[in-house]
């Protein structure tokens, strides 16, 4: 019974029906003070709805303490929870240097967030939050995500950026293109 509620949650928060995210939440509370296989998930969850206001008020500082918590007690939602704090230290000034530095580490190492966190660590030597500007390790960076199936559009259309701010005409013309290869091979895809 749980694990169907847990899946049926991840449907909802997943967009599939959005208009329940009220449900959902409380259901990812339920889940997150039981002692199911799903607790440390659902906490997950739970801080992410309250970091974006999903289905509950937004409230940073409960969906921080969360994260927190699992990163603290080691749990095996460590990674997610890092990278979500990392997000969330991302929207106050005073914390950008923590948020590079979670996904600095992140970016390290094999887990589900290492593609997303070199992202958000590519965007942070971009903007020069929680770091001095450095747009080789940008370049660097996105070319690593050239291979990643889900962020190598953005990675053409940064690198082609990249060149341009260089003055290379050809070679951002080159990644442009690519980039929009790519894009209308998704519209092919989706219909």
């Amino acid at each position: 019974m749980e694990q169907n509620t847990y899946w049926l949650n991840v449907t909802i928060l997943g967009g599939v029906l959005k208009k329940n995210s009220k449900t959902a939440f409380n259901i990812y509370l339920e889940l997150s003070r039981s002692n199911s296989e799903f607790q440390t998930r659902a906490k997950v969850c739970l801080a992410w709805s309250y970091l974006y206001g999903v289905g509950v008020d937004k409230n940073k500082i409960k969906a921080q303490d969360i994260f927190q918590e699992l990163i603290k007690n080691k749990s095996d939602q460590q990674n997610p929870a890092k990278f979500g704090l990392a997000k969330n230290y991302q929207t106050d000034p005073l914390y950008y240097k923590m948020a590079f530095q979670l996904y600095s580490d992140l970016s390290k190492c094999k887990s589900d967030q290492q593609n997303s966190a070199k992202y958000e660590l590519a965007r942070c030597y971009e903007s020069g939050k929680g770091v001095m500007k450095d747009a080789d390790k940008v370049y660097s960076l996105y070319l690593t995500l050239l291979t990643s199936e889900d962020y190598r559009s953005k990675a053409f259309q940064r690198i082609a950026n990249y060149y341009k701010n260089k003055g290379d005409a050809e070679n951002s013309y080159k990644y442009y293109n690519l980039f929009f290869k790519m894009e209308e091979e998704k519209k092919k895809d989706n219909h």
